[in-house]
């Protein structure tokens, strides 16, 4: 059977019928994306990946008692948050760090994209520069607010998926997310003032050289 072209939920109930190759294709699928949301919970590319390994064995150990109740992606994600939170438990750690995991992972996905380089220099710095502080803007926000809207700008969850997983009601999720892109709005207005000001600074420079 070609395992590429079935979904996640069939490749989930063939791996627990026995089926080793419908997991490797679950593995993956969904290896790098968790990865990337564990750097971004965690802070910690390191443990992200101990988080990793962590949570494909529990999907391995939970194969007999999976049902198809919700989408798989719904569910492995409610796992990775699950892993996190239990490992903050532990030892909780503060986000700034989360700005390099960010730029290593921006960097790799540069290097990948085979699109021509039309962006001169200075284009190519603004984009970085906005991009970095949208990251610090996101990493600011109170951490209810930004669990959500990772998942949802980040992973594309929808609101019924995030209350899932966060395990919080539909009308809460609405509410922090809600709350999330106003800070951000209001946080990015300002910094582009702040650009459209240095700006008009350079201009009026370079008009007396």
């Amino acid at each position: 059977m070609a395992w590429e072209t079935q979904s996640d939920e069939e490749l989930m109930l063939a791996y627990a019928r026995g089926n080793p190759g419908a997991f490797e294709i679950l593995f993956a699928r969904y290896k790098g994306r968790l990865f990337r949301l564990l750097c971004r919970l965690t802070e910690d590319s390191s443990l992200a990946e101990d988080l990793v390994q962590q949570l494909f064995l529990r999907v391995h150990q939970a194969r007999l008692r999976y049902q198809p109740t919700a989408p798989f992606r719904t569910w492995v994600v409610s796992i990775a948050y699950n892993l996190w939170k239990d490992e903050r438990a532990r030892s909780y750690r503060h986000w700034e760090r989360l700005a390099e995991v960010e730029n290593d992972r921006v960097s790799s996905q540069e290097e990948r994209d085979k699109t021509p380089d039309t962006e001169g220099p200075e284009e190519r710095l603004d984009r970085q520069v906005l991009a970095q502080h949208v990251r610090e803007a996101v990493f600011s926000l109170p951490e209810g607010q930004r669990e959500a809207i990772i998942l949802s700008r980040y992973e594309g969850l929808s609101y019924n998926e995030i209350a899932a997983v966060m395990g919080i009601s539909l009308g809460a999720v609405k509410l922090k997310v809600h709350r999330a892109v106003l800070s951000l709005r209001k946080q990015l207005a300002v910094f582009r003032s702040q650009v459209q000001e240095k700006s008009e600074v350079q201009q009026r420079w370079s008009a007396y050289r």
